[in-house]
């Protein structure tokens, strides 16, 4: 039984949590509005990609920097943590451009082949959309509602296809990875797990009594149910998008089974595709409004001031 008291400690440290984290939200939707009063300054001293990337990703890093130091009972990153949070920001902010990239362009292009394409070209296209969607922290996703929303009822399949073929293949690649190596990267960044494999490492992070131990060990123990949730999360591309979670589920040789991740990719990704078959789902209006984390940072700006 858990006393009053540990009940009252766990309040007071989730409403810590929570304060800060909505305190971090306010601050990040005042940047963002500020950013867009001044965009055409910013565009004016961030006029190259590689400097405007190199900037997205400092950026990023001071802000996931400074909420770990903000939150409760959490260590400072050495230097290794510092490196690692930034190679991560990279990642994603190369992510998302290439994301925006393939939704500013990919509707014009695609609609210039759409007269050309016979059965070769609608395979290749599922093939070429696999291999985007493979690739983690790219949130390929959008891609695929493009086509779906070009094509009609072959995109939807193509769709469909691609992404089971994508996932499939990113943890094909999770699964034929050389255990050293793996240990190799994990010690680099900062984690040495000596000989242990992925399986024992993750229960070994989830062990102890604390709430996130707690948490932990539900989603571990509850490991397909995650799976196919945090694949359909929206902005899931921060922690790695389908083929990076993809790639992690193919890296546990024991807990996460071939056989039930294709049936957890089959079901996870199948209600997009009956919905707009069965035209439920205006896919243009999802397409339209795939900007959610703009969305929600202008709605809590307006909201809070």
């Amino acid at each position: 039984m858990i006393n009053n008291s540990a009940i009252h400690s766990y309040l007071r440290f989730g409403a810590r949590i929570a304060l800060t984290l909505f305190a971090w939200i306010l601050a990040i939707a005042i940047m963002h509005q500020l950013l867009h009063d001044h965009s055409e300054f910013m565009a004016q001293i961030f006029s190259h990609l590689a400097i405007k990337a190199f900037a997205a990703a400092i950026g990023l890093s001071l802000i996931i920097y400074f909420i770990i130091l903000s939150l409760p009972n959490t260590k400072t990153p050495r230097w290794k943590g510092v490196l690692t949070i930034f190679i991560w920001s990279v990642l994603v902010v190369i992510g998302h451009g290439v994301t925006h990239l393939g939704e500013s362009n990919a509707k014009e292009v695609l609609s210039q082949l759409q007269e050309m394409m016979g059965l070769g070209g609608f395979i290749l296209l599922a093939f070429s959309y696999s291999i985007f969607l493979a690739m983690p922290f790219i949130a390929g996703v959008e891609i695929g509602l493009l086509i779906m929303a070009i094509f009609g009822v072959p995109g939807v399949i193509v769709a469909y296809a691609g992404t089971l073929i994508g996932l499939n293949l990113a943890f094909g690649i999770g699964r034929l990875l050389p255990t050293m190596w793996v240990h190799k990267a994990l010690t680099k960044i900062g984690l040495p797990i000596g000989h242990e494999d992925f399986d024992t490492l993750l229960e070994r992070l989830v062990k102890g009594s604390g709430w996130m131990s707690k948490f932990g060990k539900l989603m571990l123990h509850n490991r397909y149910v995650t799976l196919a949730v945090s694949l359909n999360f929206p902005g899931n591309a921060l922690i790695g998008g389908g083929g990076g979670l993809s790639l992690l589920s193919g890296m546990s040789q024991r807990l996460v089974s071939w056989p039930f991740f294709v049936l957890v990719t089959i079901i996870a990704t199948l209600p997009v595709p009956v919905l707009v078959l069965l035209g439920l789902l205006n896919i243009d209006r999802v397409v339209e409004h795939s900007g959610w984390f703009h969305d929600f940072l202008d709605i809590f700006y307006r909201w809070a001031f």
